[in-house]
């Protein structure tokens, strides 16, 4: 069974604004219009997720940001690191073994991270961004081969990546977050990797299975989109896949180690991945082309 294109339409665009959302804090004029176009988001039931971010609003621009460095440690030490080796990696480190899997999965379309090698490949924004990515090219392909494909990219990454780690790091930062705003960050994201799960379980792209183990064989023995793929159930709740959250330090290293001066990705950067060689992707365009009222609340970003 195949996803329709405007369903991967409507995911590519809740992940670009997660995306946006998870790499750096919003300016207060910002996220007063991205609430003003939240009626407009492309998915159903994220009700709870809007309310959070609309109170959070009123919060003020620093109060934002001293949530999300606290929690993500954008200057300092992270309470809950938001990169994808610290949570699943043997050593709990950044620039892991896993970060470098993730940079192949982003060769696949072509892309590579903005900052290559001085900022780690895996960050939740950065995998969020490749699904977008993955997701609208699948849409607007213009063959029923590379939809296949594109979609058999992203339904890999997800289960090999994205779904393994994300959600019980979210639930984390969720119970650390102390804004509203923040809060809402969460709450959003998570709810929508949980559609994305549901989707393609119910799209037989996938079925659920027993939680991945820690040596990550089953990551590595992933079928390819031929098949269904096995996304692992439950997890870990505390987002530290038995380790702590802090053992990347362990070595001197710190989850921040990739930001210079206390910077994060800007909206300017919201696609997160980058085309390999600096091109822009076909499917950029052609999604600039065909924008309609339906997406102009992305403009809010």
């Amino acid at each position: 069974m195949s996803i329709d294109s405007q369903v991967l339409e409507d995911f590519a665009q809740a992940f670009t604004v997660a995306s946006t959302l998870q790499l750096s804090p919003l300016s207060n004029a910002a996220a007063a219009e991205l609430v003003q176009m939240g009626p407009h988001w492309p998915l159903n039931g994220f009700e709870a997720a809007w309310q959070l971010l609309a109170d959070g609003v009123d919060e003020g621009e620093y109060a934002r940001w001293q949530d999300m460095n606290r929690v993500y440690g954008l200057t300092g030490p992270a309470v809950v690191p938001p990169y994808e080796s610290v949570h699943t990696g043997d050593d709990g480190l950044i620039f892991d073994r896993d970060t470098l899997q993730v940079r192949l999965e982003y060769l696949q379309l072509g892309l590579e991270a903005p900052r290559l090698n001085n900022e780690p490949d895996d960050h939740i924004g950065l995998e969020l961004s490749f699904l977008a990515h993955a997701c609208m090219t699948a849409a607007q392909a213009q063959t029923e081969l590379f939809a296949q494909r594109a979609v058999g990219v992203a339904v890999d990454f997800s289960a090999r990546h994205l779904l393994v780690w994300g959600p019980p790091m979210l639930r984390a930062a969720l119970r650390e977050a102390s804004t509203q705003w923040f809060k809402g960050v969460q709450t959003l994201t998570l709810q929508l990797l949980e559609q994305w799960q549901e989707l393609l379980v119910n799209a037989g792209l996938a079925t659920v299975g027993k939680q991945t183990g820690s040596d990550g064989d089953s990551a590595d023995s992933a079928p390819t989109s031929g098949n269904k793929t096995e996304i692992p159930s439950g997890g870990d709740t505390d987002g530290s896949g038995g380790k702590s959250a802090d053992a990347d330090r362990s070595e001197g290293k710190s989850a921040d180690a990739d930001r210079s001066g206390g910077k994060t990705a800007g909206a300017g950067e919201r696609a997160g991945v980058k085309r390999d060689g600096g091109k822009q992707a076909d499917s950029e365009r052609k999604a600039g082309e065909r924008a309609g009222s339906k997406r102009d609340w992305l403009e809010a970003l």
